[in-house]
């Protein structure tokens, strides 16, 4: 959890552990004040027709950044005509989050500018923060799902209704949550991934291509109704995004700042209350 509440004038935003979900559940100081994310494990990807594995364990966030969190890391409201504290932030261009320039160079390089989003949550948690890739988000929206939507808790196949809207920009967090604890990953916003336009094929740890075509664009995932969030497609308004963040990212304990300090624990309870873990991802 990365504690916004100190504002946008803060020197740091502290970074602290949960080993469940919230007594009450997640309130809306997680949606404005607070940024969650959920570890993800490793695997294979659920789909027949791609043979695609990710090798490395990642975060990302529970929800779609939302207006009021943009709000307090860039220092002013967004440009979303729609307004709203717990809102996710759209109409998101990819220079915004990461910077133009070197910022938009990635997989080249994982640079983000100084002044963006990106950048400045980097430097006051001291942590990499970027935007997930493709197969990473269509990763954790599957949840283990082989068909178009995810699976929920109890590991039946969502459906539309359960999980998605069919406008766009809606409160964060109001459907069903898939099996992993992510919501909104079927809407109500498209959401801004890290690879330029591409269809995932085959691969370890894919990322798409080193350089962009001509007149190519980055990709984006999710959306509304009729935009298959299992699948690329692009083109419709109200562009948003949450973040992700490598697990090699979180090794070094020098990052936790006053009450986060966590000690005295077993490699077993390291896997439970991981020192930036939300929640232990539980899989069978």
């Amino acid at each position: 959890v990365v504690d916004l509440s100190r504002g946008t004038s803060a020197a740091s935003y502290p970074v602290t552990a949960l080993s469940d979900v919230p007594d009450g559940g997640w309130t809306d100081e997680y949606k404005t004040t607070k940024l969650v994310l959920r570890k993800i494990k490793a695997g294979k990807m659920p789909r027949t027709d791609v043979d695609i594995t990710l090798t490395k364990d990642f975060w990302i966030g529970v929800f779609e950044v939302t207006q009021k969190q943009c709000e307090i890391i860039c220092g002013g409201a967004g440009s979303s005509p729609t307004k709203g504290d717990n809102l996710p932030e759209d109409w998101t261009s990819y220079c915004t989050i990461t910077g133009d320039m070197d910022g938009n160079d990635w997989p080249k390089s994982d640079y983000a500018a100084d002044n963006t989003f990106m950048g400045i949550i980097r430097s006051k948690t001291g942590l990499k923060f970027n935007l997930p890739t493709q197969a990473q988000w269509e990763y954790a929206a599957r949840a283990g799902s082989f068909g178009r939507y995810g699976l929920l808790a109890d590991g039946t196949e969502g459906t539309f209704d359960q999980m998605g809207w069919s406008t766009t920009t809606n409160a964060v967090g109001l459907k069903m949550p898939n099996a992993w604890g992510l919501y909104d990953m079927e809407g109500s916003v498209q959401e801004w991934c890290l690879d330029w336009d591409w269809n995932l094929s085959d691969g370890i740890d894919p990322t798409g291509p080193t350089e962009a075509a001509e007149g190519a664009r980055r990709i984006l995932r999710s959306g509304v109704e009729g935009v298959n969030a299992c699948w690329f497609e692009d083109g419709y308004p109200g562009y948003g995004f949450r973040i992700a963040l490598p697990t090699e990212n979180t090794s070094n304990n020098d990052y936790l700042q006053d009450e986060q300090i966590v000690s005295n624990l077993s490699d077993e309870d390291n896997d439970i209350v991981d020192l930036y873990a939300i929640w232990e991802l539980n899989r069978t």
